[in-house]
C-alpha cells in the first residue's frame, strides 16, 4: 500500500490516511495522516478531502484553520459523500467556521440519511419531529429516528421509546412498545433508558406486566453506570425487601452511596443514611446514619424528616424534642406527609413545645389534602370534644366517615358509635353494624364489644 501510495495512488493514500489516523494504536499518527490525506485531497479526491478536513478541524485553535478545514469537508459534501454531508450538518448546526444556517444543516442531515449515516438520521429524524425550520411531520420524524435505532443508535431508541410513552399527535400511548424501544436503547448503553425500563416493570403499566426481578435487572443495569437515580431507586426495592436473591445478587447500593456520601452529595448522604438506618448491605447503626441524616438535611427535604424522628425518639442521639420540632417543621413546609402528621402529634402532646391543638388541627387539614386516612381521624377526634379547639360534633361526624371510607379501622369505630348513638346525625344501627364489623374484622376489641351489644339484624329491622 506504501508503495502505491508513493507511486502516486490516491486511493492508496486515502487507505494510509485512514490507517495512520484511525488503525491500531500502535501504527496512529497524526501527522502521517495528514499528510497522505493531504497529498489525495491535492489529487482532488473526495475522501481526502473528508480525511484532512476532519483532522484538521479538531486541531484548528484560531478561525483561519477552522474555515481551512470546513473548506476540504464542504468539497468531500459537494462530491456527494454521505459522511461529508453528516459532517456539514454539523457545521452549519453549530456555527463551526460558518453562521448558523438549520436549513442547510436540514439540507445535508437529510442527503446523508437517505445514505445510511446512522446519526444523520437521528438529527434529520429530531428536526423533523420538532419542526425545528424545516415543516413538522411527526411520522417521518419517528421513522428517521426508528431507522437510526434500529441501525444501533441508543439515544435514537430512547427517543421513540418517550415518544410512545407519552403519546403525542399520531402517537397514542403505547406502553408495550415503548418498553420495546427503551430495551433496545438499554442493551445499546442506554442508562436512563435502562432506568426507565425497571421503573416501567417495577410499576407495571399499561401492558407492561409488574416484575420486580425484570425491573431489578434493569435498574441495576443503570446503577452500575452511575445513574444515582437508578441506585436510588434499586435500594428503595433492596429495604422494601423486592430484590429477590434467588434470582438476582442483592446489589452492593451501600457501597455507591457511602461513596457519594463521602465526597459531599447530599442525596448520596441520605441514601447512605437510610442503608444504616434499615441495615441494608451494612450492620445497622442508629447513630451513623443520625450522621448521615443531619449531613444531608440541609438540602434534602426527606432527611430532615428522618433526622427530626430520630431526635424525637432518641435514636442513635440523645433525644432533643425541641430540635425535633425544628427539623420536622422544615420537612412539613415541603408538605411531606408524614412531617406533617409527626408535626401535628407533637403539637397535640405539648412536647418539644407548648401545647398547641390548633396549629396541629391545621397541620392535620393539610395532610387530609393529600388522603390521608390518619389525618381525617385525628380530624375527627379532635373536632370530637375535649381539645383546645371547639367542639363540632358534625364536623367529627364527617371527618370519621371521610377516614372510614379510606379503610381507617379506628375511625370506622367512631364512626359506628355515633350512628348507634344518633351523634349528629339520625340513628341509623344497619350502617353502625357495617362499621364495627369492619373495625372487629380489623382486631379492634372495642368494635368487637359494640357489635356483639347490638340486636340481632332482624330485630333491628
Amino acid at each position: 500500500m506504501t508503495l502505491a501510495a508513493e507511486a502516486g495512488e490516491a486511493n492508496a493514500q486515502t487507505q494510509l490516511g485512514y490507517l495512520y489516523s484511525r488503525g491500531p494504536a500502535e501504527v496512529q499518527n497524526i501527522e502521517q495522516a495528514k499528510h497522505w490525506y493531504g497529498r489525495a485531497a491535492a489529487a482532488g479526491l473526495p475522501h481526502g478531502h473528508l480525511g484532512l478536513g476532519t483532522i484538521l478541524l479538531l486541531e484548528a485553535d484560531d478561525d483561519e484553520k477552522t474555515f481551512a478545514a470546513v473548506a476540504h469537508i464542504r468539497k468531500a459534501a459537494e462530491a456527494d459523500l454521505a459522511t461529508g454531508h453528516f459532517y456539514l450538518g454539523l457545521i452549519h448546526e453549530r456555527a463551526i467556521g460558518v453562521h448558523a444556517d438549520l436549513e442547510q444543516a436540514a439540507r445535508h442531515y437529510k442527503l446523508a440519511a437517505e445514505k445510511g449515516i446512522r446519526d444523520a438520521q437521528h438529527r434529520y429524524g429530531i428536526m423533523l419531529y420538532q419542526g425545528q425550520v424545516i415543516a413538522q411531520n411527526k411520522v417521518e420524524g419517528e421513522t428517521w429516528l426508528r431507522r437510526a435505532a434500529l441501525a444501533g443508535d441508543a439515544e435514537a431508541a430512547m427517543r421513540v421509546g418517550e415518544i410512545y410513552a407519552k403519546g403525542d399527535d399520531g402517537f397514542p400511548p403505547n406502553y408495550a412498545e415503548a418498553a420495546n424501544w427503551f430495551r433496545v436503547a438499554a442493551e445499546g448503553g442506554h442508562r436512563g433508558a435502562a432506568r426507565t425500563l425497571g421503573l416501567l416493570n417495577l410499576t407495571g403499566i399499561g401492558a407492561v406486566p409488574r416484575n420486580p426481578d425484570e425491573a431489578a435487572k434493569w435498574l441495576r443495569l443503570a446503577a452500575e453506570q452511575g445513574d444515582q437515580r437508578a441506585q436510588t431507586d434499586l435500594a428503595s426495592m433492596v429495604v422494601k425487601r423486592q430484590v429477590n436473591p434467588r434470582v438476582a445478587e442483592i446489589p452492593p447500593v451501600q457501597d455507591w452511596f457511602a461513596k457519594a456520601a463521602e465526597s459531599g452529595d447530599p442525596i448520596g448522604a441520605y441514601n447512605f443514611a437510610v442503608c444504616l438506618a434499615e441495615g441494608v448491605g451494612v450492620a445497622r447503626d442508629d447513630a451513623a446514619a443520625a450522621h448521615w441524616f443531619r449531613k444531608a438535611a440541609d438540602n434534602v427535604v426527606n432527611a430532615q424528616y428522618r433526622y427530626g424522628r430520630i431526635l424525637a425518639e432518641g435514636r442513635g442521639v440523645e433525644q432533643n424534642l425541641e430540635e425535633a420540632r425544628f427539623w420536622l417543621q422544615k420537612a412539613a413546609d415541603f408538605n411531606l406527609l408524614p412531617a406533617l402528621l409527626d408535626l401535628a402529634m407533637l403539637h397535640l402532646q405539648g412536647l418539644g413545645g407548648p401545647r398547641d391543638d390548633e396549629a396541629a388541627r391545621v397541620l392535620f387539614e393539610r395532610a387530609s389534602e393529600q388522603e390521608s386516612a390518619e389525618a381525617m381521624f385525628s380530624l375527627g377526634a379532635l373536632y370530637g370534644g375535649g381539645h383546645q379547639i371547639e367542639t363540632d360534633r358534625a364536623k367529627s361526624l364527617a371527618w370519621y366517615r371521610q377516614a372510614a371510607q379510606r379503610q381507617h379501622p379506628r375511625a370506622a369505630l367512631m364512626l359506628g358509635l355515633y350512628l348507634r348513638d344518633g351523634i349528629a346525625t339520625a340513628p341509623d344501627l344497619e350502617a353502625a353494624r357495617q362499621c364495627f364489623s369492619f373495625a372487629a374484622e380489623a382486631g379492634l376489641d372495642e368494635a368487637k364489644a359494640a357489635l356483639a351489644g347490638l340486636p340481632p339484624a332482624a330485630a333491628a329491622e
